[in-house]
């Protein structure tokens, strides 16, 4: 740990502990959630020693409640008595209830607020379970981005990982997403390519909530015939009958696209530089095409400079402001640009000034 954040950390830690002698404390199943949201004022306040000692003392709260939990059932499941249960469940439950174990049946109640009882099929299970629930990934992913913001890229990106490895414990269905951009900007700062590369194209590769691969269009060998179809259709017939034909709304993955594409070409890699800039660029055009049509229904793509002077008369309205600051957000212009320049580097100049006829 860097010598200037651990001082400011063991400063709060010292303050911290003089409060609580002073005013008492009792920690109850639950605290570390305010602890952690604690840490994050202090983190997004600039306090990093401050945010970071509060991030460490939510996790190690979380995993000594749940340590304890785990004596509990432990301690009970090794009893002459329940031992002769056979490992069942539900008998297991039936003694708890029959000798009116108070805290057995807490450790149960909080496991089954997590976890769905029909999950578990004997006894053992729990202890697996309740182990694995000390984990704290919101915890590890915040001391990460502390490690971040303080320069330290290797202790960051090891603090991502043990969050992700845990990832089924947060209820969002994108903490993964979340945690692997911030892996890939890490080691965008940290000049590692190899790095940034790899955890871009996991990404793509990467699963939502129902099982379906994010970046399907892009990674999945179905679609190589639709790439290549893209690839030709904008070389040959223009940017204008590109978008009359192809629309592709994914905004989680505009991100990887774009951040490989500038790797790419940065390593002079022009043809992957070219499929990554065009995806990013059709995600850019998709959304802010579909915002206009939601907004006119009577309005129809004609060119992309069309496009741009109808947004650029509509500056001073709800929808023009949202789509130029899109726009403008995500480098349109930029991008489009360099996707020209990629495919006049592979020898496949976009043809210009075509119109979807």
């Amino acid at each position: 740990m860097p010598i200037l954040l651990m001082m400011k950390k063991l400063f709060f830690v010292w303050s911290l502990a003089f409060f609580l002698c002073l005013h008492g404390f009792a920690a109850t199943p639950g605290d570390w959630w305010w602890t952690l949201e604690q840490g994050k004022s202090a983190f997004r306040n600039g306090a990093y020693g401050h945010a970071l000692a509060l991030f460490e003392e939510a996790e190690n709260a979380r995993r000594g409640q749940f340590r304890q939990y785990l004596e509990i059932m432990h301690s009970l499941l090794s009893t002459d008595g329940v031992r002769m249960l056979n490992n069942s469940l539900p008998a297991l439950e039936g003694y708890i209830k029959a000798n009116n174990l108070v805290d057995a049946q807490d450790v149960l109640n909080q496991l089954y607020f997590r976890i769905p009882r029909d999950t578990f099929t004997n006894s053992l299970e729990i202890l697996k379970a309740l182990e694995h629930l000390g984990n704290y990934p919101e915890a590890e992913y915040w001391i990460g981005e502390v490690y971040r913001v303080e320069g330290e890229a290797h202790l960051a990106t090891r603090q991502y990982n043990k969050a992700l490895a845990n990832k089924d414990l947060v209820q969002s269905s994108d903490f993964d997403l979340a945690v692997r951009y911030k892996i890939a900007d890490t080691a965008d700062a940290a000049g590692d390519r190899a790095q940034e590369e790899e955890t871009l194209l996991t990404i793509l590769n990467s699963t939502d909530a129902e099982g379906n691969v994010r970046g399907a269009l892009f990674v999945s060998g179905e679609n190589d015939y639709l790439r290549t179809g893209m690839m030709n259709v904008l070389e040959k017939d223009g940017i204008d009958r590109f978008l009359t034909v192809y629309r592709y709304a994914n905004p989680q993955m505009l991100k990887a696209h774009r951040m490989l594409a500038d790797l790419y070409y940065a390593e002079q890699k022009y043809g992957e530089a070219a499929e990554h800039y065009l995806f990013s660029f059709l995600i850019i055009s998709t959304i802010a095409l579909s915002e206009m049509e939601k907004t006119d229904v009577d309005w129809t793509f004609s060119t992309l400079d069309n496009f741009i002077a109808t947004v650029s008369q509509m500056a001073n309205t709800q929808t023009g402001k949202r789509i130029l600051s899109w726009l403008e957000e995500n480098k349109y212009r930029e991008v489009e640009a360099l996707l020209f320049d990629c495919f006049d580097k592979i020898d496949r100049p976009i043809a210009q000034n075509q119109s979807n006829s």
